[in-house]
């Protein structure tokens, strides 16, 4: 049974730990302190990160992270080629935990933002929030709004 936990980043920013077993997945990880803590404290084995943009406290724990576990495949959007290993965009689709990761572009706060979807658990970035959206670093409201 796949488990989702946050990790606080910042002040105002979670990094997003998914894990089943004694596996673990990374969405977003703007540091990475508190994340190889946790993963140390519960003795996971990272098997993936995921990345939603190309801003730096979602990904400037990358490089870190990857000092500890180097062969981490990454998955992330074009805007994000100097980190992932494996570029998606919307409609791709690929497995973690045996279930179906669909990913949707979700572009407006950055041009190549994207979400990941898994069962019914949304990864959404800085594109949603309960409470609104992200700001329009693009200045394309309309790409937001269809996000």
């Amino acid at each position: 049974m796949m488990e989702i936990n946050p990790v606080k980043a910042f002040s105002d920013n979670y990094i997003w730990v998914m894990e089943e077993g004694a596996e673990a997945v990374i969405v977003d990880p703007g540091e990475a302190g508190d994340v190889l803590a946790y993963l140390d404290k519960k003795a996971l084995n990272l098997t993936a990160i995921l990345l939603t943009h190309k801003h730096d406290d979602h990904i400037g724990g990358v490089r870190k992270i990857l000092e500890k576990y180097p062969e981490t495949p990454i998955f992330g959007p074009i805007e994000t080629t100097d980190l992932a290993t494996q570029v998606v965009k919307e409609g791709d689709t690929f497995t973690l935990f045996g279930k179906e990761v669909k990913v949707f572009k979700t572009a407006g706060h950055t041009e190549e933002h994207i979400s990941f979807l898994i069962e019914d658990v949304l990864f959404s970035g800085d594109a949603l929030f309960s409470g609104g959206c992200g700001r329009v670093f693009t200045g394309d409201y309309q790409a937001q709004y269809d996000a």
